[in-house]
């Protein structure tokens, strides 16, 4: 029947735009499409709002609509805490809501190093070593496990930033053992003075070096040693590695971190309209490979004004 295609044409643009996040937009679709059958009701028909709530398939469409909002909300605040420096809050979020991303051991690494990183350009400039406790401890040379050479050369700097020498011994030195993690502990930053903020530095690069200081990965090794080579210097903003400083770096982490949430998601890959699209040209592809006179009079980028038949089904920018 007519509505029934009405009903099905509905449901095929609908999924199209949760799958393309275009959440307002297929909000306001229900509401007018709501809106339309209340005004070809009889009077005293039941309001929208009731019609919407007691149609199946209108609150199935409402409750994932609903359900795709909130995770897309997280999945940017998550994204918001990486651009701002806030890694561990960010962590945090992601192992409340998205703990498969975790199994990611490479991104959690680089996660973790930007953390580490992030405090020490929060104390950049700041006498680090005035505020090392006593308690570091004296166990093996440093980053014995990590790369001998490598540890040897960044240990080798002149007497003038011998201080911040011992914020790297107090690291790599302090008795520390892998642990099960809980993020989101570390709060803001900023908001520590300089004493906690060099106590959880210092407690953060010994957890680091306690979880990955022996990676059978030498590229995870390489890769701590490369971030613990910012205390080797009196002043890290200064130093010839000071390009690791630059907050700009947090946006292309967020961006991987966006991938991965999105890759564990179960939404299809594509939406149905998309699908249909895509085997209509096919379809008409091979018709017209066959010589069909009737295919080649159907054109889906003339007759249904697709933007860009090249690159399949345009898909609309998410709503904000």
């Amino acid at each position: 029947s007519a509505v029934s295609d009405a009903d099905a044409a509905l449901s095929i643009v609908l999924t199209h735009l949760l799958h393309s996040e275009c959440y307002a937009t297929a909000r306001a679709l229900i509401v007018n499409a709501v809106g339309q059958r209340s005004l070809q009701a009889e009077p005293g028909a039941r309001s929208s709002e009731r019609e919407t709530a007691e149609d199946p398939r209108l609150l199935s469409v409402l409750q994932m609509l609903s359900r795709q909002e909130e995770q897309r909300g997280v999945r940017r605040r998550i994204c918001q805490h990486i651009c701002d420096g806030e890694i561990d809050a960010a962590l945090g979020m992601l192992q409340e809501a998205h703990p498969r991303v975790l199994a990611d051991e490479s991104l959690v690494f680089q996660l973790r190093c930007r953390q580490f990183i992030e405090l020490v350009r929060a104390a950049s400039g700041q006498q680090i070593s005035d505020c090392v406790p006593s308690d570091g401890g004296s166990l093996a040379p440093p980053l014995a496990r990590v790369h001998a050479g490598q540890a040897s050369s960044m240990m080798d700097v002149d007497d003038t930033q011998s201080a911040s020498v011992l914020s790297l011994a107090a690291i790599t030195t302090a008795p520390s053992a892998p642990r099960q993690l809980r993020f989101g502990q570390i709060g803001r930053v900023g908001e520590l003075d300089l004493a906690q903020l060099v106590r959880v530095l210092l407690e953060y690069g010994r957890q680091l070096q306690a979880d990955y200081g022996s990676s059978p990965n030498p590229v995870i090794r390489e890769g701590l040693v490369h971030t613990f080579s910012l205390l080797a210097y009196a002043d890290p903003a200064q130093s010839p590695i000071a390009a690791l400083l630059d907050p700009a770096a947090c946006q292309p982490l967020a961006r991987l971190v966006d991938m991965a949430i999105v890759a564990t998601e179960t939404a299809p890959r594509m939406s149905s309209l998309e699908c249909i699209y895509r085997q209509a040209s096919t379809l008409l592809g091979e018709l017209s490979l066959r010589r069909n006179g009737a295919a080649s009079l159907v054109s889906i980028e003339r007759d249904f004004r697709v933007p860009d038949a090249a690159s399949g089904l345009s898909t609309p920018a998410a709503d904000t």
